[in-house]
């Protein structure tokens, strides 16, 4: 005879799809002179809108134009809990990484910026009728 239960679990820092938290005595009676079993829960952690996580490194890609990579800029980025301001160097390369110290999850993480430079290309082959059209490019070669 099951009953239903809610219980509240408390899950810890940096869990990672795949762990598995063990609940002890939460399972299921087996009957006269035993005592409760245990449920094992298994983790899935979701994908997020900005970020995304490889172990215990949070990653956050952006995007700067040509003239941003050359020039420099002031960004205002997300981080875990709010925003905050990041100036890119002029010269900043294609593919570099950037690790910033940033508050999440209530403790202090590196977190790891991949640029991607984009550009855009003018594409001046046009019929008579049709104005020059621009296509963005973006160099895929952000390996971390």
């Amino acid at each position: 005879n099951l009953e239903k239960k809610t219980i509240s679990v408390k899950v810890p820092q940096g869990v990672s799809s795949g762990d598995t938290i063990k609940l002890s005595g939460e399972g299921e009676y087996a009957g006269s002179d035993s005592v409760n079993g245990d449920v094992y829960l298994k983790i899935n952690v979701s994908d997020h809108e900005f970020f995304s996580r490889r172990g215990r490194d949070v990653i956050l890609n952006i995007e700067l134009d040509i003239f941003q990579a050359i020039l420099g800029d002031k960004l205002e980025i997300p981080t875990l809990d709010e925003e905050t301001k990041l100036t890119i160097s002029p010269g900043t390369q294609n593919g570099e990484k950037i690790i910033m110290n940033a508050v999440g999850l209530g403790i202090i993480i590196e977190l790891f910026l991949l640029i991607g430079v984009v550009f855009w290309i003018r594409n001046l082959k046009t019929s008579q009728n049709r104005q020059p059209s621009l296509s963005k490019k973006v160099i895929k070669n952000l390996k971390f």
